[in-house]
């Protein structure tokens, strides 16, 4: 029998990111998962991971149950663009469609503030990942933090 899956909550949180608040909250638990995914497990640099840019961008965060479990920057580039980054699930909650839910919010978000593209460079990995959501690759692959990237569009 197979268990029964704790809650699934998304929460979108913007600045400012106040101590003590909710935001501050959940932006530390997306600092939390991005350590734990690309600093630990991938051995991405601290200083690169944290770039000074999140204090000023949206970020979301999804919960199972009490647990984080994954997380997505989203950064505004200009008017009809908003750049996709950071998005990270733990390993114990991956196969849940988890990503797929953090990628639609934020394709639903763009659209709902009139974005025509989001675009992210994505882990080279992760290519057929995101072209099944509607991603389409842009360019050559890229080394980014030691790691092979391609840049991905999406258009609305």
């Amino acid at each position: 029998m197979k268990k029964a899956l704790p809650k699934i909550e998304l929460f979108s949180i913007k600045p400012p990111y106040l101590n003590p608040s909710q935001e501050f909250t959940l932006l530390q638990f997306a600092f939390a998962i991005r350590n734990e995914v690309f600093v630990i497990g991938q051995k991405v640099d601290p200083a690169i991971d944290r770039d000074g840019k999140d204090e000023k961008s949206e970020h979301f965060v999804i919960m199972c149950g009490n647990e984080s479990a994954g997380c997505l920057r989203f950064r505004p580039l200009d008017p009809g663009t908003v750049k996709l980054e950071r998005i990270a699930i733990l390993s114990q909650f991956r196969g849940l469609g988890l990503g797929k839910k953090l990628v639609q919010a934020a394709v639903e978000k763009a659209g709902k503030r009139a974005y025509k593209k989001l675009t992210m460079n994505a882990q080279y990995y992760l290519l057929n990942y995101y072209s099944r959501l509607g991603f389409s690759v842009v360019g050559k692959p890229f080394d980014e933090a030691e790691i092979k990237h391609i840049t991905m569009n999406y258009f609305l």
